[in-house]
């Protein structure tokens, strides 16, 4: 029940836009988990979701009403699997969809018409949360994010939705494996959810195919009570439109992504009684970049695994804090919309709004809870890695949302130049000629902008100190320079695998999963 009232909050205060952007966010954590609407002013139905690159990528939702043996594409193009006629079921267009979107959340409304003409219609909703946590670091590193799909009406309505294998790799050829995992092994206490857990055969770390990562775990989990199955997509979404469910059932015949396309399914009934489904999508690395230290080349494992080692225990949790991770994240949405629009300009509030999931979206938590560091991608670009010159424009969000954040995105800099590895006197352009290896260079070759980038680093470094002299206005950056109280709450649950606040803060920080034996970087001075 916590969780449809989280879920109905979330939705209640993604106000109506006066933008109409043509891409809007869906699941968007880091740059490898970044998935949108493209197209944002046609139907969702129309097109495919994207990666933030532009490459389409497998994701799709569909419902059904059992009344009418009626079909609705709601996301990506499912309907292109389906006959164009059956006598078992009829695909339609809703006959209406609203867009709405806040800091955190998209909500695509959809009118599905009733078959009496005076009956009343169905609205069903699919709400993408991609939570903006600033009283708690560790919920913000967590790599993944929720969507509910939810209805109003008497139902019932049958709800299906997928997706492929294009969420762990760039090259269509290469093979993937997957599995139905139930988490049941791990220590969280909270109610049942099943994962499918899907990646490539063959991993390749630190290796990037289109932008997109050629290692790591996709995870998408849902209740128990739901319906599952793996298996060619063009079966599954024609056995959902007859049957109106799915038969638990896995394919275990590993394959390319795109060879008699594999999707991860699965299907619900909603009605009044139970009129909305949480589901997450997350993408699981370990390790996530290769920093040049000041130690040495390390490589560097994400900022959660400090808490919670166990990635099965990270997605449970995660799934089971929808409610919190809601409540903290609608807080901080309503009260930038507040901020921006008492500067009384048109559209401000909604551009920030759209640029707060964006800039995340280009981040990635490393180091431990106690002394985090912030890594980011220059997306849209070359993909430099941590090039001042993109976190500088940056850097007016970090400082309204919570400073620290952006120390943590300096930090990386100036521990790599301090320890002699970069040759030049003046400011680098950036870590590494591609994310995610920040090699550094050695030779001093990088971008020769010496002006801009110590200016930067200056106004950045001044912006920073003025923020931490003085009280913040905002409400949650009270007492910023402690643990947050978020923090400090995930880590007295008392579950076994939740290292305390004093073990956190003894840890060293940048957790080595696997160092080299020796620096292969030539170092100066």
């Amino acid at each position: 029940m916590n969780m449809i009232i989280g879920a109905v909050l979330a939705a209640a205060l993604a106000q109506a836009s006066s933008l109409t952007p043509p891409v809007l966010p869906l699941i968007v954590r880091n740059p490898y988990l970044s998935t949108w609407l493209p197209h944002a002013r046609e139907a969702p139905w129309s097109h495919w979701p994207m990666f933030w690159a532009g490459h389409h990528i497998g994701f799709s939702v569909m419902v059904s009403l059992p009344d009418t043996n009626t079909i609705y594409p709601l996301l990506g193009r499912p309907q292109d699997s389906l006959p164009d006629s059956s006598p078992n079921f009829t695909v339609a267009e809703p006959s209406n969809y609203e867009v709405s979107f806040d800091a955190v959340t998209t909500n695509l409304t959809y009118t599905l018409q009733a078959k009496e003409p005076l009956a009343k219609s169905t609205k069903v909703t699919i709400s993408f949360l991609s939570p903006i946590t600033p009283t708690s670091t560790l919920r913000q590193s967590l790599p993944a994010a929720y969507f509910t799909i939810d209805i109003q009406g008497k139902g019932p309505v049958n709800v299906y939705t997928d997706v492929n294998g294009e969420w762990v790799s760039g090259n269509r050829d290469n093979t993937i494996i997957w599995e139905l995992s139930d988490l049941s092994s791990t220590k969280i206490k909270s109610s049942s959810t099943k994962s499918w857990k899907v990646r490539r055969e063959t991993e390749q770390h630190f290796t990037e195919t289109s932008d997109k990562a050629e290692w790591g775990t996709l995870y998408f989990t849902s209740p128990e009570n739901a319906s599952h199955e793996a298996g060619t997509s063009a079966i599954l979404r024609n056995k959902f439109a007859v049957h109106g469910g799915l038969s638990n059932q896995t394919d275990s015949n590993f394959r390319r992504i795109m060879e008699e396309e594999p999707v991860f399914a699965f299907s619900h009934v909603l009605d009044s009684s139970s009129p909305s489904i949480t589901f997450s999508l997350g993408l699981v690395q370990d390790p996530v970049v290769q920093f040049a230290a000041a130690r040495g080349l390390t490589m560097m494992r994400p900022l959660w695994t400090g808490s919670i080692p166990d990635a099965d225990d990270m997605i449970k949790y995660h799934y089971s804090d929808f409610p919190t991770a809601s409540s903290l994240a609608t807080a901080y949405s309503e009260q930038l919309r507040l901020d921006a629009e008492s500067l009384d300009l048109e559209g401000y509030g909604d551009i920030a709004a759209l640029s707060a999931r964006q800039v995340l979206g280009a981040t990635y938590f490393s180091g431990t809870l106690s002394d985090p560091i912030l890594f980011l991608k220059e997306i849209s670009s070359n993909g430099n890695f941590q090039t001042v010159d993109v976190i500088f424009p940056s850097f007016p969000f970090f400082l309204y949302t919570n400073p620290q954040w952006l120390i943590n995105l300096l930090e990386p800099l100036l521990e790599h130049q301090l320890s002699g590895q970069y040759p030049n006197k003046y400011s680098m352009h950036d870590l590494g000629a591609h994310f995610p290896n920040a090699t550094g260079h050695a030779d001093g070759q990088d971008e020769y902008m010496p002006v801009e980038e110590c200016g930067d680093m200056l106004i950045m470094g001044l912006a920073v100190v003025n923020a931490l002299r003085h009280e913040p206005k905002q409400t949650w950056l009270i007492g910023s320079h402690q643990m947050p109280e978020a923090d400090q709450q995930i880590l007295s649950l008392g579950s076994p695998f939740m290292a305390s606040p004093g073990m956190i803060q003894s840890t060293q920080k940048g957790l080595i999963w696997k160092p080299f034996q020796e620096n292969r970087l030539q170092k100066h001075g």
